[in-house]
């Protein structure tokens, strides 16, 4: 240790002398600190310190150390010390150690090993700063240490730590905890504020003052202990401290300022002093007068929000002014009994609170004291209470009545003012004043009753109350003071008063209830309260033990309530004799104990340690090692050191050399001690040359600047390293200058600096003086490089040099689309039909267009208003349908015509309901109805109509044998569609960064991706390589590619660059990449798009409309769009010739050189069609004539009327099951999943079945016969009448089979309609049906690209809907009517037949002479129709759209196009003309004769006008003569009709003979032919098989199954797994369906057993085997429970039985037992069964009883919860008692209950310890 001179020191006097005479503040910090090691067991330790040369010392003991770290105290030393001696502040040598030596700072003394260590630990006490206060004292000003524990000393240089100053310790955030030595006073303002990491503090017994903010925003503070000398808390002491959750202030306290807790977010819990007097304002003083309505004052907790309840302590008299003011989160208050004086505002504002108990005694309520305490609910006042003062209770609207007490002397102003919840009240009789206001805008209070003793009654004391009723008394106070006012009273005349009551709140034992009292005489009312019933009690006495006091149990017999009371003192144990448990040795102690004879309780005692016994061994001092005696223990091996010698130095030997010093870096050499071997190193310094002498060596001159600013770079540094003098690296001086003496010749160097990048570059070193070129350094590189990339317009393309017209820099796009048609007759031109609710079910429908290909463009629809008449069932029969537009107002103008005076017209309405009558309808939608319907104005019952049967006449002609076998129609679109392809302007920057060095003999070369290349060029061609100039200091430069996109996609760049940085020749070799992507569109920014019709006519004009997009977000540059058409048309005949027909058109070209996006080019075709299907034709070509017909139609109108009967029972029966079902909701029945399934397909089904008898009159009767005798009209009436009946009593194979009747029966109606002979009406008018167009339906669309195409281009189409195609006839049905009328005229009346109304479509019925006119009007429109020609035509339109206009480019026609006809089709009308395509056409009426080519047959179409399509049947035989077969049953006849039978030609078919059958000739015994197949049953429906009999004509149908499927070869499709089913699948040779069959599960393989509830001894187990291969469960079983037993206590006296876990049931326990082979009984402390067994519990073995103990269950519920917690914290508090058993349950840990037992239940409780029973 440093001694100081004497005249040092008495200078140092002479100066703290003067410094205490003068007013100056010193600041110091401890410049040496004694540490120790205490790890020998001593708790306080004392260092005495002396100086052995002057003699002082700090007298003994000396100063108490501070610990500061685990073990390790420490003591800041105030005077110049060199020995020390530590103790335990006792004398004697076990309590002290010998006299040491100090060896200074810096060390620390271990007490157990007895020696002096380095230790760079704790330098405390040398982190603070103080100021001096007076001689004695200093205040702690700052701390500038890092530990997180701070241990403030009790003195610092000798100075006693008085107080902390304000700010001292503030934003010091790491700082954990901190200890506060007694002596400090006073903390100041801020001291610890914002410490956020402080958890804990204790403040010293001396300070007395926390000034303001000393701890606010400590947001980690958990814990405050506070003294009991504090007496004032300041403003914002604590606020802010929001993990702060309870406070305990001590009693002491008498003064706490405004805010000093505010804003603890998480202060739940605040015990108040019993002293507190005073709440200060902001300003932590009383004396400022502030009013005490002011801001200036809150409550210390205001913005506590979770603290809700406060109970102030007993003893308190008075709660003071503004104690909680506006802490609006308390809800609950308790006052003691000892408070009779609540302040003013104490309570102000606290708006959250709820329950106020008030004391017993308490006299005064002061003003304000509640204000605006609004969720007050109840009220009950104290009957000490004497004054309320003004605005006391004001705005508190929660509670609604007030019962004053009968002390109650005086209310004040404004204190229940504005009470709006109070409803009545009672004013105590004692009551003498009631001032100005007390009760005003009480807005609900309805009664208030003034005592006479009320002598000072203010008038306005109830203002406002428009509710009010006062009763008072005459002559008093109150009725002087009313008298002559506008308020309502009531004078109660002295009468006593007579109450009925009526019970509002029944009260209970704790809790008062309510009552309202209304006055009999004079209606007077108040509610009363009613005082708690109190409890009644029954009594259980508890016995004292040695421990515990006896203790009698009362409990509540009406709610259960229980307390513990009169106790009696425990016995007190009766100990024996001390025993030895532990010995004790050197340093333990050992243990002793003693056993109460009682209760086995046992007392231990400690024996004190023996001390040590030492051996004394001297080591002698080596060279570095001091020499000392060593004291050991003989007892325990315990030693320590002491008598220290010191070291005796080393001897060294000569300096040996290692390596040699160079001019670049230094040596080094070392030498050996002779004694110990110690090898000492020291370094040679760096060679020193001469370079005026020395040629090999130059001195350097380097400069190093910035290479943007040339400011020079201070302490840059330069690394060197050569081969023979060594490395050494050498830093710059403030100029950036350094100068460094080098070997001659090139030398490398590393150059770097603070956020620079290192440069590595070489120099020439010659001799002498080398000035080197300045070396630039930067935080960025010395060169840098970006590539860009941009699209470039056609003015960039041309003056750039690019060859647009090169092809490789063209994208070119051939394609050519097929459309292929079939031609067909064009049935939606001629019929559409529609069901009885009038939804369409078939035919022409204007409807939406197609899409396929792509997005397709909806066609122009059609909008259509249709007149919907009904009456009988019929619907459509006086129907018809106009075209209209959209938004137009249609007038109903069209009034049907009905030839029966029965019925009237009744109009048109909006709904089919007929509720509101229109006349004129507005069209929004494509398809509107009107509905009409006639009333039966008749005077007998009306007859019921349905549809009209039909009859088939066919039609005669001759043979060909030639005749055409397959026909191939198409159009072919080609197209070529050129542009330029996308060009980029890629540029590559380079930029030299740097203002020293220039970038030279650059080459950028440029590598492209697969789908980008170089762009051709009209002069030289580019190259990928590039030389870049020379690049100057602070300059850049750029090169640029010019690059074409060939493939759609985004592309990254990069460029390679090359050349050199100088003056220094660094190389330049880098890869640089592009930033953003390069995007080329190619095919993608264009879409082509075709628009089409579906179907084209011979003659007629098929439009093709080719839209080309561009969809990019790019401008294309010129871009051209050429297209051709070509139609083709190929016939192949029955002898293997064939005919061929071929047309192109001209290529039709539009080009734009800039296409910008969105724009389109547009190009519109038009073909006419020359293609003829004679096939379809020569089936048409059939002629017979109506009038063949006529002589069958007269024969067969009275079998028409007898059809018409049965087919009304079809109509009703079908019908009404379709009406039934469609009404049926599905989403509501309750049936499986698979039954409302296949009733959704038999709707469908009985939907198809009237769709297969609604086209012809001949299904119709088939198809009502046949439903009458299969028995499915019987199912389809059940499900008429009640379809959720019928779902319920049928199951799934009822429906299943129902379903497979319905199809065998609608596929026989199917195919009788083809070909049946029966009779139909229809038959014989078609055969006089000659013109019908041919539609030719698109089939199949193929788009081909060519393989050379650069590229794709998206592309789509629509189809859109084509125009029906019609002959000419104005109307079908009144041309058929015509014919009918002129033949049959003498049949009828001048008025039309109701059937022949049914045909669609008909017109207002005629006489005789107008229908002949109007045939032959109609034979002249036909001929018109037939002259119709093909031309074969294509013209072409097309055009440019952008978003300003339309341009029209060009038009022009194709060469026309022929042919030939091999249809014949004539009529008698003289306008009528057959065109080359066969088409007949006329105008007016005519007869159309039909002569077909082929014995083929066919579908005849005849379209009108209007637009009325009908479709008629030609059965095509030879010429023969006519011979009747067998009788045929037509219809069989019922009790409700008669049937027909017919007999027909065997050739033809032709109708010979009819038959009536009457009802009352059938047979009762049938005599039936053969069965015969109507329909033959596939593997997909069943068949119909039928006989009739010979004699009636009964017919009789019956079912036969499907066939089953036929296959053969079976693939497994799943293979089967134990868990699920596989499946197999073929495909059927006969309908090639493919089916599908299921594999059974495999079976499972028997895997591992898991357990997954092991057994107990209270509870079987449970293991479950898995499989090996799905790991499902496939077995279960039982795992027996454990057979263990429980411990019995060895006193047999006692028997107690332990080891039972907790939540066993008595259930379990019996198994348990019996599972041992034992009988038990169980039952709890009062012989019941309880749900648990727990402590107190009695089980019997053998009717022998032991009492159950469960450790931790102190409660004897058998469960361990926190209420056994709590039992332990009561006994240990004295509020609860714990005997026998229960105190036997409470001994976890230790022999008698403790707080350690509680912990244990919690840690059990959260899992984190266990409980050994």
């Amino acid at each position: 240790m440093k001694k100081i001179p004497y005249r040092i020191i008495a200078t140092l006097l002479v100066c703290c002398i003067m410094l205490s005479l003068f007013p100056l503040n010193v600041f110091a910090v401890a410049t040496e600190t004694v540490y120790v090691k205490a790890n020998n067991g001593w708790e306080d330790i004392y260092c005495y310190m002396w100086n052995s040369e002057s003699g002082i010392n700090n007298s003994w003991p000396g100063k108490k150390m501070i610990k500061v770290e685990d073990d390790v105290y420490a003591y800041p030393l105030a005077a110049d010390y060199n020995c020390v001696v530590f103790n335990n502040g006792n004398s004697g040598d076990d309590n002290q150690t010998e006299n040491l030596e100090f060896p200074g700072d810096g060390y620390i003394y271990d007490l157990a090993e007895g020696t002096w260590s380095a230790y760079s630990g704790s330098k405390e006490f040398e982190s603070f700063s103080y100021e001096v206060l007076n001689g004695t004292y200093c205040s702690i000003t700052g701390y500038s240490g890092n530990n997180k524990k701070v241990v403030i000393p009790s003195e610092l240089d000798g100075y006693l730590v008085q107080s902390i100053s304000q700010y001292a310790f503030q934003n010091l955030s790491y700082i954990e905890s901190i200890t506060i030595p007694e002596g400090v006073e006073t903390i100041g303002d801020f001291a610890f504020s914002n410490c956020s990491g402080l958890t804990s503090i204790e403040i010293p017994t001396s300070v007395t003052t926390i000034n303001r903010s000393a701890f606010s925003e400590c947001s980690g503070l958990t814990s405050v202990k506070l003294p009991e000398t504090l007496t004032k808390i300041c403003s914002y002491a604590f606020s802010g401290c929001t993990s702060l959750e309870s406070i305990e202030i001590p009693d002491s306290v008498t003064d706490i300022s405004a805010r000093a807790f505010y804003n603890c977010t998480k202060l739940s819990s605040v015990k108040l002093p019993l002293g507190w007097k005073n709440v200060l304002d902001y300003y932590d003083d009383s004396a400022y007068s502030y009013s005490d309505s002011s801001g200036a004052y809150q409550s210390p907790f205001v913005g506590c929000t979770v603290l809700k309840e406060i109970t102030l302590p007993e003893g308190m008299t008075t709660v003071p002014k503004q104690a909680f003011r506006e802490l609006t989160s308390l809800e609950t208050v308790v006052l003691p009994d000892s408070i009779k004086t609540i302040s003013a505002y104490a309570f102000y504002g606290c708006t959250g609170l709820k329950n106020i108990t008030f004391s017993k005694n308490l006299e005064t309520i002061s003003s304000n004291a509640f204000y605006n305490c609004k969720s007050l609910s109840t009220l009950n006042l104290p009957n000490s209470l004497k004054t309320i003062g003004d605005y006391a209770f004001y705005g508190c609207s929660g509670f609604r009545m007030l019962n004053f007490n009968q002390d109650l002397e005086s209310i004040g102003s404004y204190a229940f003012y504005g009470c709006n919840g109070l409803v009545s009240m009672v004013l105590n009789e004692n009551l003498q004043t009631l001032s100005n206001d007390a009760f005003s805008n009480c807005a609900n209070l309805t009664a208030a009753r003034v005592p006479k003793s009320v002598t000072s009654f203010g008038a306005d004391s109830f203002y406002n109350c428009p509710k009010l009723t006062i009763y008072c008394y005459s002559g008093s106070a109150a009725h002087m003071a009313l008298e002559n006012t506008n308020y309502k009273y009531f004078l109660l005349d002295e009468h006593e008063h007579e109450y009925d009551i009526t019970v509002e709140t029944a009260a209970t034992c704790t809790r008062g209830g309510s009552q309202i009292k209304t006055c009999k005489i004079c209606g007077y009312n108040y509610i009363e309260l009613v005082d708690p019933l109190g409890h009644d009690y029954i009594t259980n006495v508890v016995d004292p033990n040695c421990t515990e006091k006896g203790y009698t149990i009362y409990t509540c017999k009406r709610c259960d309530n229980k307390y513990n009371g009169d106790y009696v003192d425990a016995l007190g144990h009766h100990y024996g004799e001390w025993q030895v448990r532990t010995e004790s040795t050197c340093t333990e102690k050992g243990v002793k104990y003693r056993t109460c004879s009682v209760c086995s309780k046992e007392e231990i005692s400690e024996i004190s340690a023996k001390g040590h016994n030492y051996e004394i061994n001297v080591q002698e001092p080596t060279c570095i090692e001091r020499g000392y005696t060593e004291h050991t223990c003989i007892v325990c091996g315990y030693s320590y050191k002491d008598k220290y010698v010191n070291a005796k130095g080393h001897s060294y030997g000569e300096w040996i050399v290692d390596e040699a010093a160079t001019v670049l870096s230094k040596g080094s050499k070392h030498r050996v001690c002779t004694e110990c071997g110690h090898t000492e190193t020291q370094t040679i310094a760096q060679v020193i040359v001469d370079i005026n002498t020395n040629k090999n060596y130059g001195r350097a001159n380097f400069t190093i600047v910035d290479a943007q600013t040339l400011e020079p770079i201070k302490n840059a540094c330069i690394f060197i390293s050569t081969e023979k003098d060594g490395e050494n690296t050498f830093s710059t001086d403030s100029n950036g200058k350094v100068s460094i003496v080098l070997p001659v010749g090139k030398q490398t160097i590393s150059v770097y600096a603070d956020g620079c990048i290192t440069r590595n570059t070489k120099i020439t070193v010659k001799s002498g003086i080398n000035d080197i070129p300045k070396i630039g350094l930067s935080e960025k590189p010395t060169y840098d490089a970006k590539i860009t990339s941009k699209p470039m317009t056609i003015e960039e393309i041309k003056e750039a040099g690019i060859d647009t017209s090169a092809p490789e820099n063209q994208h070119v796009y051939k394609y050519e689309l097929k459309l292929d048609f079939d031609p067909e007759i064009d049935t939606s031109s001629i019929i559409s039909y529609f069901n009885s609710e009038g939804d369409y079910l078939g035919g022409y429908y204007a409807g939406n267009s197609t899409d396929s290909g792509g997005t397709a463009e909806p066609s122009d629809p059609t909008y259509n208003l249709h007149y919907h008449v009904v009456t009988g069932g019929i619907w459509h029969s006086w129907c018809k349908s106009i075209e209209v537009e959209k938004g137009q107002n249609v007038s109903l103008t069209y009034h049907p015509y009905r030839d029966d005076e029965n019925y009237v017209f009744d109009g048109w309405y909006e709904d089919d309901s007929f509720t509101k009558k229109i006349y004129s309808t507005h069209i929004k939608d494509y398809s509107t109805y009107v509905y009409g319907r006639w009333i039966y104005v008749g005077e007998g019952e009306e007859q019921k109509i349905s549809t009209n049967p039909g009859i088939t006449i066919p039609t005669k002609d001759e043979v060909i044998t030639v005749y055409p076998v397959s026909e191939h129609f198409y159009l072919i679109v080609r197209g070529e569609v050129k542009w330029l392809k996308e060009m980029f302007d890629v540029e590559m920057l380079v930029v030299n960064n740097s203002n020293t060095d220039t970038l030279e003999n650059l080459t950028a070369s440029l590598t492209l991706p697969k789908g980008l290349s170089l762009a051709d060029m009209n002069g030289e061609q580019q190259t990928l390589d590039k030389k870049i100039d020379n690049i100057p200091e602070g300059k850049s430069e750029s090169v640029h590619w010019y690059v074409r996109g060939d493939v759609a996609g985004s592309y990254s760049l990069e460029a390679r660059l090359k050349g050199k940085i100088m003056p220094f020749e660094e190389d330049i070799d880098d890869t640089f990449v592009s930033e953003n992507q390069l995007q080329v569109w190619a095919g993608n920014a264009l879409n082509l798009h075709f628009d089409f019709p579906n179907a084209a006519y011979y003659g007629e004009d098929y439009p093709i409309t080719i839209t080309l997009s561009n969809v990019s977000d790019k401008t294309l540059y010129n871009i051209n769009h050429i297209v051709q058409i070509e139609q083709g048309m190929e016939i192949y005949y029955s002898d293997g010739s064939k005919k061929e027909k071929i047309e192109k058109s001209s290529w039709k070209s539009i080009g734009v050189r800039e296409f910008n996006p969105g724009d389109k080019i547009i190009i519109q075709t038009s073909t006419n069609i020359f293609f003829k299907s004679e096939i379809i034709e020569n089936k048409l070509e059939s002629l017979v004539g109506i009038v063949d017909g006529v002589e069958q139609l007269i024969n067969a109108y009275k079998a028409i009327k007898t059809a018409v009967d049965a087919t009304e029972s079809l109509v009703n029966c079908v019908s009404g099951c379709s009406k039934a079902l469609d009404n049926f909701d599905f989403t509501i029945a309750t049936e499986s999943t698979e039954k409302l399934k296949l009733f959704k397909t038999l709707h469908q089904k009985v939907s198809g079945l009237m769709l297969s008898y609604s086209t012809s009159g001949n299904k119709t009767i088939d198809a009502s016969v046949k439903l009458a005798n299969t028995g499915i009209n019987t199912s389809l009436n059940a499900i008429t009448d009640n379809p959720d009946e019928w779902l319920k009593n049928n199951s799934v194979d009822d429906i299943k089979s129902l379903l497979t009747k319905i199809d065998a029966l609608e596929n026989s109606i199917s195919e009788s309609g083809a070909t049946s002979r029966k009779f139909d009406i229809y038959d014989s008018i078609r055969t006089a049906i000659s013109a019908i167009p041919i539609r030719f339906a698109l089939s199949n669309v193929i788009m081909t690209e060519d393989d050379n195409n650069t590229t794709s281009i998206p592309w789509s189409y629509s189809v859109s809907q084509s125009s029906a195609q019609y002959f000419g006839v104005s109307s079908v049905s009144k041309y058929l009517t015509s014919i009918t009328k002129a033949t049959m005229g003498e049949i009828y009346d001048e008025s039309m037949p109701w059937y022949l109304q049914l045909i669609p479509g008909l017109d207002d019925p005629f006489n005789q002479d107008e229908a002949i006119g109007y045939i032959k009007a109609t034979e002249n429109e036909i001929a018109q129709f037939k002259a119709k020609d093909a031309t074969g035509d294509v013209t072409f339109k097309a055009w440019v759209e952008s978003n300003e206009s339309v341009q029209n480019i060009s038009t022009f026609a194709s060469a026309p196009l022929n042919s030939a006809s091999n249809f014949v089709l004539s009529s008698d009308n003289k306008s009528a003309t057959v065109g080359i395509n066969g088409v007949l056409t006329f105008k007016g009426d005519g007869m159309i004769s039909v002569k077909p080519l082929s014995q083929t047959g066919g579908t005849l179409y005849i379209e009108d006008s209007e637009g009325n399509l009908y479709t008629y049947v030609i059965d095509v035989v030879a010429q023969h003569e006519c011979t009747a077969g067998e009788r045929e049953t037509v219809i069989a006849p019922t009790k409700d009709y008669d049937g027909f039978a017919v007999k027909c030609c065997k050739v033809c078919g032709e109708i010979m003979e009819i038959d009536n059958l009457q009802f009352e000739n059938i047979c009762k015994n049938h005599t039936y032919g053969e069965w015969k197949t109507e329909t033959s049953s596939t593997c997909t429906q069943s068949g119909i098989d039928t006989r009739s009999c010979s004699v009636c004509g009964k017919i009789e149908y019956e079912f036969t199954d499907k066939k089953e499927h036929s296959c053969n070869d079976w693939k497994i499709t799943k293979a089967a797994t134990c868990q699920d089913q596989g499946e197999k699948q073929s495909v059927c040779t006969e309908c090639g369906e493919t089916i599908t069959r299921s594999i059974e599960k495999i079976p499972h393989t028997d895997g591992n057993w898991e357990v997954v509830k092991e057994a107990t001894a209270f509870e079987e187990g449970l293991k479950k085997l898995h499989c090996k291969n799905c790991d499902e469960v496939i077995q279960s079983s039982i795992i027996p429970m454990t057979k263990e037993t429980f411990g019995y206590s060895k006193d047999s006296q006692d028997r107690i039985l332990m080891g039972i876990p907790e939540c066993i049931t008595p259930e379990m326990l019996v198994k348990h037992y019996d599972n041992m082979g034992l009988a038990v009984r169980i039952s709890d402390s009062e012989g019941n069964l309880p749900e648990y067994v727990g402590t107190g519990c009695k089980v019997f073995f053998n009717n022998v009883e032991y009492s159950v103990v469960l450790k931790g269950d102190t409660s004897g519920d058998g469960v361990i919860d926190i209420f056994d917690y709590y039992e332990i914290l009561d006994y240990l508090n004295g509020k609860g008692t714990l005997t026998g058993n229960y105190y036997k349950a409470s001994l976890i840990t230790s022999d008698e209950p403790s707080i350690f037992d509680a912990y244990a239940i919690i840690d059990y409780i959260n899992d984190c310890g266990a409980l050994e029973q």
